[in-house]
């Protein structure tokens, strides 16, 4: 990721449209065009991670964008009004300091906050993918236990 491009942020995943995800690849990428957007799954919580699968009007190449992304957010506005200042602070993270990290925090696409409408995104790889196993060992097991505790917290709350 090379510079933040101010833009509106989307402040629901309705708002993910190919044009914000045109406009988010604009610095880095100018001439990458989104075509189409899949929203593949959405796990809700105080920030909310939106996978998506991107169709791109012609092919990136092997240093474009991935199809396969996250959008993190605040997308649930009583989140977003409580802590709106982490949500910008990720997004200032990964605009400031990540690009200084290579290799140790996922790769980001972009990264952009709106204080005044409290409402910080990153756009950032998948750590689920295949390649999670050799690139980001700790991220993938951390990612993959708090799902597993998750799973048998809700398990013990439906019992």
């Amino acid at each position: 990721m090379k510079k933040h491009h101010p833009m509106k942020l989307p402040l629901e995943v309705k708002d993910l449209t190919p044009q914000w995800f045109t406009h988010a690849h604009a610095n880095t990428y100018p001439e990458t065009q989104v075509s189409d957007v899949h929203v593949d799954s959405v796990q809700w919580g105080t920030a909310t991670k939106v996978f998506v699968d991107l169709t791109y009007a012609s092919d990136p190449g092997p240093d474009g964008p991935p199809a396969r992304l996250v959008v993190k957010a605040g997308f649930n506005p009583e989140f977003r009004e409580i802590i709106a200042a982490c949500f910008v602070t990720e997004a200032n993270f990964y605009q400031h300091i990540a690009p200084q990290m290579k290799g140790m925090v996922p790769n980001c696409w972009f990264a952009g906050a709106d204080p005044d409408v409290k409402q910080g995104a990153v756009l950032i790889e998948d750590l689920d993918g295949d390649f999670c196993q050799s690139t980001y060992p700790l991220a993938c097991l951390f990612s993959r236990l708090v799902r597993c505790v998750k799973g048998r917290i809700q398990t013990v709350c439906v019992l």
